[in-house]
C-alpha cells in the first residue's frame, strides 16, 4: 500500500508540520523530551506517522543533530521500528483495547526497563475511546511515569479526552494538508513510480482526498495500478447530484425520493453520498458568493441546478442535507432521513394560508386566518407521520377557539382525532394563537387528487394516484404512531 510504502522515514519529509516538527526536535536536540505527548486532529493526516518517528527518534542510536535532530534511520532501533517488531514500541489501539484492564497491563508492564532500546514508548491511538475509568488510571501514569517511559496519545476528537490528561502533556494539533501539499506528496510518489499523470488528474485526486494524505495515496495506487475509471468514479455522481436539483427546482417529490431510493438500491453508501452531495452544493454556495478557488469541487458551468437554483435555496439544501447525515444513525429506514429532507425543502415554501382544494366545498365563513403552516411545522419534531397527514388536509374554519379540518380519507380523520394526536395538535395550536383551541375534524366526501400533496402541482405520478397509494408509495405502510 502507498500509504506504508511511502509513510516518511524522517522529520523532514513530513509535509506541512513545520511548526510540530520544529517543536519536537527542537527539545529532543536539547534532551529534554516530553514524557507525554497529545496529537490531535483528522484521520489520515499524519499523527500515527508523526508518534512513530518520535519514537524512533527516542531510541536511536547514532541520532544526527544537523542541520536539524533525525533518527538515523540504520540502527538496530530504528530498523525494527520501520519493520514493525521493537519490542519496546507498543502500540494501542483505544477502540478495541478501552477498558481499564487493559490500562492495568500497561501500568504492570511500564515499570520493567526496556528490552531493545533506551526507551518504552507507548503510543494509544484514538485515545478518546477509552471508558472513564480507564481514562483516570491512565492519567496516574501520566503523573509520575517512570523516566524510561513516553507516552504519544492520538485522537480525532481531542474534545472527548477528559481535560486532566490534555494537560499533562505537550498538546499538537495536525492540520489537513492544503491542496498544494496533497499535489507534492502525489507527484513525488508518481515520479518514484516513473508513472505519467496528468495535472488534471493530480488535481482531482488532491481535491477528491478532503486533506487527507491516505486518501489522496490510496486513490493514487489505484490510478497506477490500472483503474483508470477511479478519476470518472470520484464525479460520475454529479449527475445524480443535478438530477435531484432539478428535481427540487420543479417541485417534483416522487422523482426525487425514487432517485434517492436508485442511490440505495444500486449499493451506495448513502451516509458517504449524502457527504458528497454536500460537498458539491458547498462548492455551488461558495460559487455564488464568488468564491471559487475554495470550494474544493470541479464545477460544470453547464449545470442547470447551478445556474438556476437561489442562493437562499443551496443555503437551505446544505443545512438540511447536514442535518439528515445526524439522523442516519437512529433511522430505522436507511433513505428515510433523504426523504424527510426532501419533503421538508419542498413543504418549506408553501404559503401560511394554505390553499383549499379546487373541489367545492360547504364550509362556514372563518371569522380570521389560521396559521395552519406554522401548525404542521410545530407538530414536526413529535411525529412526522402526523406531520404530513396534517399537510394533505384542509383548514375548514376557525372561529377562534374551533378549528375544524377537513379530510378526504377515513384514516386521516381516525389519525388526527385519536386521543394522542390530537392533544399535540391542540397544544401546538394554542401556543400558536395564544388561547385554547379545540380540534375538530370533517370527513369530505370529495376525494383529494394526488397532486394535493404540495401546492405545486407535483408531477408526482405518471398515472393519477389518489392520496393512500402515493403515501404508501413513498413511505410504505408502516407509519407508526408516536
Amino acid at each position: 500500500m502507498f500509504y506504508t510504502e511511502y509513510r516518511p522515514q524522517k522529520f523532514n519529509e513530513l509535509i506541512g508540520a513545520d511548526h510540530i516538527i520544529s517543536a519536537i526536535t527542537g527539545a529532543l536536540a536539547k534532551g529534554l523530551p516530553a514524557h507525554a505527548y497529545f496529537f490531535y486532529g483528522s484521520r489520515g493526516i499524519g499523527k500515527t506517522t508523526t508518534a512513530r518517528l518520535l519514537a524512533k527518534a527516542l531510541n536511536c542510536e547514532n541520532p544526527t543533530n544537523s542541520p536539524s535532530f533525525e533518527p538515523c534511520g540504520k540502527c538496530q532501533s530504528c530498523l525494527s521500528i520501520y519493520n514493525g517488531n521493537h519490542l519496546d514500541l507498543i502500540e494501542i489501539d483505544a477502540a478495541s483495547n478501552r477498558g481499564i484492564e487493559n490500562i492495568r497491563d500497561i501500568k504492570e508492564n511500564v515499570v520493567l526497563a526496556p528490552s531493545m532500546g533506551k526507551n518504552k514508548v507507548y503510543i494509544i491511538d484514538e485515545v478518546h475511546m477509552l471508558t472513564t475509568e480507564a481514562s483516570n488510571a491512565l492519567l496516574k501514569l501520566l503523573e509520575e511515569p517512570p523516566t524510561h517511559a513516553y507516552f504519544i496519545l492520538c485522537t480525532t476528537n481531542p474534545e472527548k479526552v477528559i481535560d486532566t490528561i490534555k494537560s499533562r502533556c505537550q498538546q499538537f494539533q495536525f492540520k489537513r494538508p492544503t491542496i498544494n501539499e496533497l499535489k507534492q506528496k502525489l507527484l513525488k510518489i508518481a515520479k518514484d513510480k516513473r508513472f505519467e499523470i496528468t495535472e488534471d488528474q493530480i488535481q482531482k485526486i488532491s481535491k477528491s482526498a478532503k486533506g487527507a494524505y491516505r486518501e489522496a495515496e490510496t486513490l493514487l495506487e489505484q490510478l497506477i495500478n490500472g483503474n483508470s475509471n477511479v478519476i470518472g468514479d470520484m464525479f460520475e455522481t454529479n449527475s445524480d447530484y443535478k438530477y435531484l436539483g432539478e428535481m427540487i427546482l420543479n417541485s417534483d417529490v416522487a422523482s426525487a425520493i425514487e432517485h434517492i431510493n436508485k442511490v440505495y438500491t444500486d449499493g451506495n453508501n448513502l451516509e458517504v453520498w449524502t457527504e458528497k452531495y454536500i460537498s458539491y452544493l458547498r462548492g455551488l454556495l461558495l460559487a455564488k458568493v464568488g468564491v471559487k478557488n475554495l470550494s474544493g469541487e470541479f464545477l460544470d458551468q453547464d449545470d442547470g441546478f447551478m445556474k438556476k437554483a437561489s442562493l437562499d435555496l443551496i443555503q437551505k439544501m446544505v443545512k438540511r442535507f447536514t442535518q439528515a447525515l445526524f439522523e442516519f444513525k437512529t433511522a430505522i429506514i436507511p433513505t428515510l432521513p433523504l426523504e424527510m429532507a426532501l419533503i421538508d425543502l419542498l413543504i418549506e415554501n408553501i404559503p401560511d394560508e394554505k390553499p383549499v382544494s379546487s373541489a367545492p366545498l360547504e364550509i362556514p365563513v372563518v371569522s380570521r386566518d389560521f396559521p395552519y403552516k406554522k401548525l404542521i411545522e410545530a407538530v414536526k419534531p413529535h411525529n412526522h407521520s402526523i406531520y404530513l397527514i396534517l399537510y394533505s388536509c384542509d383548514v375548514q374554519s376557525f372561529d377562534g377557539k374551533y378549528l375544524t379540518l377537513v379530510a378526504y380519507y377515513s384514516f386521516h380523520k381516525e389519525r388526527v382525532m385519536s386521543m394522542k394526536v390530537k392533544d399535540i395538535i391542540q397544544a401546538e395550536a394554542e401556543k400558536l394563537i395564544g388561547s385554547p383551541v379545540v380540534l375538530k375534524c370533517e370527513l369530505s366526501d370529495k376525494k383529494l387528487d394526488a397532486k394535493k400533496l404540495t401546492d405545486k402541482n407535483l408531477k408526482s405520478v405518471k398515472e393519477p394516484m389518489d392520496i393512500e397509494e402515493v403515501f404508501e408509495k413513498v413511505f410504505g405502510d408502516d407509519m407508526e404512531e408516536s
